[in-house]
């Protein structure tokens, strides 16, 4: 089945990301957390010695504190790399550069398609931009990682999939009170 495919739990119930969400308890646990990490303010600070100081000037300020990308808000962008991190474990999101390689746009990945490679102790990152499609490599300095617990410093850890038990019991008592109330 594979960690993202989802698998059974011992209820029968067949558990993965998107599943996990059907099941409220989950569902309001992701939002909560996701949509107060949103409501964070996220700056570059620049240090000196043990002083730090917010960097407005900073080419990558103004995606973190006010506009990741044309089609999201600072917050929505946050809410959703966090809500990523929950359901999976990571949350990634693609930095488009100038040709003088400063940072335009902040724009998120489908974690699904993502999968975190070390070469010679080198980070890289292997995009799928369609299934099937051959990955595109990408360095880490373009990839902004927002890692949950994780067992290796590479790839954060799936927390449904440590869940599955108790969502899967979830979801089971979900459909039989829904037959029960329909007569079946």
């Amino acid at each position: 089945d594979g960690v993202l495919g989802g698998s059974a739990a011992a209820s029968g119930e067949r558990v993965t990301p998107d599943r996990a969400l059907t099941f409220s308890p989950w569902w309001r646990g992701v939002a909560l957390l996701s949509q107060d990490v949103g409501k964070l303010p996220l700056t570059v600070h620049r240090v000196s010695g043990t002083a730090k100081q917010p960097a407005p000037g900073h080419p990558a300020y103004r995606l973190l504190r006010w506009e990741p990308n044309p089609a999201q808000t600072d917050i929505q962008f946050k809410q959703l790399l966090t809500a990523d991190m929950l359901a999976t474990g990571n949350g990634y999101a693609y930095v488009w550069r100038s040709r003088s390689g400063e940072p335009l746009e902040l724009l998120p990945l489908d974690p699904g398609r993502v999968t975190p490679l070390r070469v010679g102790g080198v980070t890289w990152y292997a995009y799928e931009r369609e299934p099937g499609a051959e990955p595109r490599k990408l360095p880490a300095a373009d990839v902004l990682h927002v890692m949950g617990l994780s067992a290796d410093g590479l790839c954060g850890l799936p927390v449904w999939s440590y869940a599955k038990e108790a969502i899967g019991l979830g979801l089971a008592g979900k459909r039989f009170q829904g037959k029960r109330i329909a007569g079946g």
